[in-house]
């Protein structure tokens, strides 16, 4: 397929030029529906909700190696970051019914965090990381992996063929009760996560 439909928008993958890229949707985990914890502020509970989940794949073999591509939400909303954990990273969006998540697995990821440099204040003391102006890739492998910066999705161009599968979760929930968006988000980031 070339786009799949969410309630906040369409997913697309496309090359550089603009010419689309077929990729595959399926049921996360062999279900699309299931549960998710999410907090009311109000009450003081955790409550559960209804929770779609799917699972996007594009196989490598169809993917030219440098070539860019980009797989995004094509809707006009606003993302953010989500969350992330060890080799994955995924984005949030809320509308005032819906949140959606896209999460993508990074096969880089530690390789990245060995290359962060050291940041230190006027004193002299290291207070945290950033990344390199230019990572060096030479010890990558699969495909680079990056966020788009307005987060609506990721920019991807793969390296080798060591990784079969280029994927990506989607998640989104319905906002069932009056409470913080955030909660909503939260919930579906981390379900969002590899």
């Amino acid at each position: 397929m070339f786009e799949f439909n969410t309630p906040l928008g369409k997913f697309k993958c496309l090359k550089e030029s603009g010419e689309s890229v077929s990729f595959e949707v399926a049921a996360s985990d062999e279900k699309s529906h299931c549960r998710a914890k999410v907090y009311d502020d109000a009450l003081e509970e955790w409550f559960s909700v209804e929770m779609e989940q799917y699972e996007i794949s594009i196989e490598s073999k169809y993917l030219l190696i440098g070539e860019k591509y980009v797989l995004k939400l094509y809707g006009g909303l606003k993302f953010s970051y989500g969350n992330a954990d060890e080799y994955t990273l995924s984005n949030a969006v809320s509308s005032d019914e819906v949140s959606l998540s896209l999460g993508a697995y990074d096969p880089n990821d530690n390789e990245k965090d060995r290359q962060l440099l050291p940041v230190f204040d006027n004193e002299g003391y290291k207070v945290g990381l950033t990344p390199p102006q230019d990572y060096d890739t030479s010890r990558f492998r699969g495909y680079i992996l990056d966020p788009l910066n307005d987060w609506s999705g990721f920019c991807f161009s793969l390296i080798d063929l060591t990784i079969p599968i280029v994927r990506f979760k989607i998640a989104w929930v319905y906002h069932t009760r009056e409470t913080d968006a955030g909660y909503y988000r939260d919930a579906v980031a981390g379900a969002t996560l590899f």
